[in-house]
């Protein structure tokens, strides 16, 4: 193994290159815990040979671990913290990221203003760099912002600027969740036959991608109560819940979603109790996580 070259040699270097690298395909299979030990030991490594651009990436990595974890206070510190490293290397795309990734943080806690203003930003700077996928990552975010906000046209516009740039990079998963946002923007709308067409070809697609699935079940959920098939809905929600080992863990839009379906007509009690007690499990989940 290259690293254990590296470390019986004594290059601290090649070994941070190793450490980022085996980070990056760790986060990339779901398993955060190694991800972040090896982006830490990265990130160590980096600074002890004062490389600000490598301990920025390494940085960056713990952020997107720390946020897909719900775990908000800790992701916007070390966003902070990555940043830095990353303004004194002068990486633009890395600046770039930052920015985006603190937008998404703040839709995540419902702060929507200031996640439109810093996914805008970032916005700016990927088209600047002519960076496509991270263009198709802020538009997405745009379109999540626009539908939580009730702001249905501006939805379509970015979900579809963000599905036309995935078709152009070839990137199927991107593309199923540009649908599926324009499956919400219908469904908010009332337009249950298009949001049915859409949801019907992009069931499938999401596999063990836990946040896009959560997603996808949520979104059926909606349809399936608007177009009164009540079993299925529950059905949806309970699937939608067991996406991940425990309520807490829950995909970026989740509580947004939750929020939408908590103001639906259920019959019965059972899913807005189920509703009711995902949400407070998500919200006691940030308030404990001091950083």
């Amino acid at each position: 193994m290259a690293h254990q070259v590296f470390e019986r040699i004594g290059d601290v270097l090649g070994m941070a290159q190793c450490e980022a690298a085996l980070a990056e395909i760790a986060y990339l299979q779901g398993d955060y815990q190694r991800a972040g030990a090896a982006a830490r030991r990265g990130a160590d490594h980096f600074a002890e040979r004062g490389r600000s651009l490598g301990r920025g990436q390494c940085m960056l990595l713990l952020c997107w671990i720390a946020h897909s974890e719900g775990r908000t206070n800790r992701a916007r510190r070390l966003t902070l913290e990555a940043r830095s490293d990353l303004e004194r290397s002068g990486y633009r795309p890395g600046l770039a990221e930052t920015t985006l990734l603190y937008a998404y943080i703040e839709h995540r806690v419902s702060n929507f203003f200031g996640a439109m203003r810093e996914a805008q930003e970032a916005l700016a700077l990927f088209e600047a760099l002519g960076m496509p996928r991270g263009t198709a990552s802020c538009e997405r975010l745009l379109a999540m912002i626009a539908i939580d906000t009730d702001d249905l046209d501006n939805a379509e516009v970015h979900a579809n600027r963000s599905l036309r740039l995935h078709q152009m990079l070839v990137e199927p998963s991107g593309q199923s969740e540009a649908e599926l946002l324009l499956a919400q923007a219908h469904l908010a709308r009332g337009e249950l036959v298009e949001a049915r067409s859409l949801l019907d070809g992009i069931g499938a697609k999401f596999g063990e991608e836990r946040g896009p699935k959560q997603h996808y079940l949520l979104s059926e959920a909606w349809l399936s109560l608007e177009q009164g098939e009540v079993e299925q809905a529950h059905r949806a929600l309970g699937s939608a819940a067991n996406c991940f080992a425990e309520l807490s863990q829950a995909g970026e839009h989740t509580s947004q979603l939750l929020a939408r379906l908590s103001r639906l007509r259920w019959p019965g009690t059972e899913a807005l109790d189920l509703i009711e007690e995902w949400r407070r499990a998500i919200d006691d989940h940030e308030r404990r996580d001091q950083g």
